[in-house]
């Protein structure tokens, strides 16, 4: 229905003269919806139980700069203006209907628009007709998880450690993450874990390093890459494959990362990055470097005679 016809409402078509702007004082502002698509807001408009979007709300999401353009580019049927009710007072609105916010989504260049369309038809629309209203929280919510959830995420996260040879430290990282997911306290975790090598019965932690910089500090001319191949060659670390997003870095959508064996966690320990769980980064203790790296020297010299 073109917002021009509706009388009960403040509410013009947008090719109206100039005259056209003086609306009954008696008539009250039409009910705004308001929403958020990504944290940013959208204003509807109901007239006759029809939804009205604010122009200037979608074109800010669809990446249209000039909003006032795109407004003449849309069929008359489709487009009006409305007043309504704001702190500071009455407030002018472009609007446009539904098959205005489709030709505005068809004009727009951002990948966003196609799950902004899924979004307003799957969601908004069914809601406005079926309630009046969309019945949005005012700000982002986090909806409660069922246990099972919570039960199947720390089942997860014990799995993988398990799979990375994950250290004590690691472990505590994972399930705090776990806890932020789900809205839980972490307080419960212990704040200090004990990393040490897996004979020792010392009950502290030791000192870790990179093998770039262990290398470095021993004097030898060996890099990290030849380092941690002779380590996968004698069993002490292996080669891991995670898919990734990064394909311009990583063309094959796929990222290679290395991790301790059970063998070689005598000499070091997995690390896991709390802003990237799904990878480890192998660590060395400071204090065995050196046995670890005559054993690799060793491994070399018996393949080189």
């Amino acid at each position: 229905m073109n917002p021009a016809s509706n009388s009960g409402n403040r509410v013009i078509a947008a090719g109206a003269p100039r005259s056209g702007l003086h609306l009954p004082r008696e008539l009250r502002a039409p009910d705004v919806l308001p929403f958020s698509f990504d944290g940013a807001a959208v204003r509807v408009v109901t007239i006759d139980g029809e939804p009205w979007f604010v122009t200037r709300d979608l074109c800010s999401i669809l990446g249209i700069r000039k909003a006032e353009a795109a407004m003449r580019g849309l069929e008359a049927s489709e487009k009006g203006a409305t007043t309504i009710s704001t702190l500071g007072g009455p407030q002018k609105l472009n609007i446009c209907n539904e098959s205005g916010m489709y030709a505005l989504i068809f004009n727009s260049r951002k990948p966003e628009a196609r799950t902004f369309r899924q979004w307003v038809t799957s969601e908004v629309l069914p809601s406005i007709r079926k309630t009046g209203r969309y019945a949005a929280p005012s700000a982002p919510q986090t909806p409660p998880r069922p246990q099972a959830t919570v039960t199947g995420d720390l089942a997860l996260a014990e799995a993988a450690a398990r799979m990375l040879n994950v250290s004590q430290s690691g472990r505590v990282t994972l399930l705090t993450r776990v806890a932020k997911i789900h809205g839980l306290s972490a307080e419960i975790l212990p704040r200090h874990a004990i990393d040490a090598p897996s004979d020792s019965n010392t009950g502290s932690s030791e000192a870790t390093s990179s093998a770039t910089d262990l290398l470095k500090a021993h004097g030898s001319a060996m890099n990290a890459a030849r380092f941690n191949a002779a380590l996968a060659r004698l069993g002490y670390m292996h080669k891991r494959m995670r898919k990734t997003s990064q394909k311009a870095r990583y063309p094959s959508g796929e990222k290679a990362y290395w991790v301790i064996t059970q063998h070689g966690l005598a000499y070091g320990k997995n690390v896991v990055d709390a802003q990237s769980p799904r990878e480890t980064q192998p660590q060395w203790f400071v204090s065995r470097f050196a046995d670890l790296l005559e054993i690799v020297r060793n491994a070399d010299e018996e393949e080189g005679a």
